[in-house]
């Protein structure tokens, strides 16, 4: 995720690569990230100590991994913006090792990588406003970016954060069962991944509740209608729920 924001970053031409340090245990890599003329570090102190006063460390690690990745910090110039993308680690985990600087946690999702995501930025109190604006407008050149408090950030995972998946879920089984019913898959991948791209488009793009614009698809007695009813009779809503509660608890549970 670090590697796609940081793309996206650069495509969005608020960044020269150049400018963005990388950090990496891995040499390919980092061979791969130096093709790409981002600044390269197979220590992480080597690039903490090339930051500007004013810089960003972005911390962008499986919440497993982020124990053995603090340890390797040593010091840190106290006006130096920590982000973290996270899930699950908490911010006051965070103030173990950086006591003194602004923090801002954030939840990002996959489609940042093509200027299509959705982040949520939860700042501490130690940030001065004009730096968590600085943070919002990186990941607004990304997709949408808003600001709310940390206690809401696990519903946010489950929602936009872990969210793609599930459209990716959703495209999959459309896929599958046009062929179920006769479609050739090529044609029933293209038709299932164009009407979830052009539905999602259409309620973006009118600002129109996507109930408004179901219903407009809905006619009395009609196919639609004929599908719509057996999503119910299943408890659709119930499940996608259940799902996201279910995301939302295994968040709470990585603190």
């Amino acid at each position: 995720m670090g590697q796609a924001i940081a793309r996206g970053l650069v495509s969005a031409g608020f960044y020269h690569a150049k400018d963005i340090g990388l950090f990496d245990l891995q040499p390919t890599v980092l061979e791969a990230l130096s093709a790409q003329d981002f600044s390269t570090h197979s220590q992480l102190d080597k690039l903490i100590s090339e930051l500007d006063s004013d810089g960003i460390l972005l911390i962008a690690v499986k919440p497993q991994n982020i124990n053995d990745l603090l340890k390797q910090i040593s010091s840190l110039k106290t006006s130096i913006i920590i982000v973290s993308i996270c899930a699950g680690i908490s911010i006051s985990r965070l103030a173990e090792v950086f006591p003194d600087n602004p923090i801002i946690r954030v939840m990002p999702n996959t489609p940042a990588q093509i200027a299509k995501g959705a982040s949520v930025l939860a700042p501490n109190d130690k940030c001065a406003q004009e730096q968590i604006e600085q943070v919002r407008k990186i990941f607004s050149s990304l997709g949408l970016a808003l600001v709310l408090d940390e206690s809401q950030l696990d519903a946010v995972t489950a929602l936009s954060g872990s969210g793609p998946a599930y459209v990716f879920l959703l495209i999959e089984a459309m896929s599958e069962a046009g062929v179920r019913l006769g479609l050739d898959p090529e044609i029933s991948k293209a038709l299932a991944r164009e009407t979830v791209y052009g539905s999602a488009c259409l309620v973006a793009e009118t600002g129109r509740e996507a109930s408004d614009l179901r219903a407009q698809v809905t006619s009395p007695n009609g196919t639609t209608q004929a599908a719509l009813e057996s999503f119910e009779r299943d408890g659709f809503k119930d499940i996608v729920f259940r799902a996201l509660e279910s995301a939302k608890k295994r968040s709470t549970e990585l603190k």
